[in-house]
């Protein structure tokens, strides 16, 4: 990994390198924003992750800075669908800036996207858990009874036509009932 990250400074001449390494020990600490635990974690990453990764600092860092600022942090987040308050991300922000810059350079944002894309692995385990759970008859689908039963659990009192519209919403296939993905895309806009 290290090489490929040496690559990537090499390829993006603007982007200026880290004054630490970009190989750390094992740790695991906590940001907790409102309903979410992102924790930090160092993992290998495949090649393919990286040259995402790469990719995606390169169409946020929008000044061209070569590291990421709060509000492209921001923007960043909500295109992934995580929407935080300002002091949220300005915590995530202090949490991954290690060299205490006030912005988020490359190894940094390597770092936070790995351990943003675990919890969102994290989520959809969870998702999938519950998803089997409802999904009684084995279908591969929720319907509108399940659902609505599901939400009660969840203390949530929906009418048949509260479920339904939901439903609608996220009904790509126009089934009238929710696929996992579809359950998934209910449930990160909820959480």
């Amino acid at each position: 990994m290290a090489d490929m990250v040496e690559t990537f400074y090499r390829q993006n001449e603007r982007i200026r390198p880290p004054k630490h390494s970009v190989k750390r020990k094992q740790e695991v600490t906590y940001h907790t924003a409102p309903a979410k635990i992102f924790p930090k974690k160092e993992r290998e990453l495949s090649e393919q992750e990286i040259k995402d990764y790469t990719d995606a600092f390169l169409k946020f860092d929008a000044d061209n800075s070569g590291t990421i600022d709060v509000r492209e942090l921001m923007v960043m987040l909500e295109a992934m669908g995580i929407e935080l308050s300002a002091s949220d991300v300005l915590e995530m922000l202090a949490e991954y800036d290690e060299d205490e810059s006030g912005t988020i350079e490359f190894d940094e944002f390597l770092l936070l996207m790995a351990s943003l894309h675990e919890k969102i692995d994290q989520d959809k385990r969870l998702y999938f858990e519950a998803f089997k759970t409802i999904d009684t008859e084995n279908e591969g689908e929720l319907g509108p009874a399940a659902l609505k039963s599901f939400m009660s659990k969840l203390g949530s009192n929906m009418t048949d036509k509260d479920v339904k519209e939901m439903i609608k919403m996220a009904d790509k296939t126009g089934s009238g009932k929710l696929t996992f993905d579809e359950f998934v895309d209910i449930m990160m806009k909820d959480t």
